[in-house]
């Protein structure tokens, strides 16, 4: 589950391990801009990308990623959007939800 908290020059975006949290686990992250509409972010331009492994240690349920957000030049602020994708997660038989991205 991903759910995001903004917050001033931040996007905190919460990662949550569901179904049981026994051994560790690991998944890879990547933001990624959405198509070229009005709302939604632009790399380098909205927010400063960035990708990783999460790694869930036994016992983890909840990972941040914190994804810098650029200020505008004139300090007005709107409601725009990029994706976060999820996957090559691991040890075997670990999965993602369908909601990958």
């Amino acid at each position: 589950m991903i759910k995001a908290i903004a917050s001033e020059g931040k996007a905190d975006i919460v990662i949550t391990r569901k179904n049981g949290s026994d051994g560790i686990v690991t998944v890879d992250y990547k933001t990624y801009s959405l198509q070229a509409e009005d709302h939604n972010a632009v790399e380098e331009v909205d927010y400063v990308p960035d990708s990783g492994t999460l790694i869930f240690k036994k016992g983890e349920t909840e990972k941040t990623i914190e994804i810098k957000i650029i200020e505008k030049e004139d300090g007005v602020e709107r409601d725009e959007t990029f994706g976060i994708e999820l996957s090559n997660i691991t040890p075997e038989g670990a999965k993602l939800s369908k909601k990958s991205k």
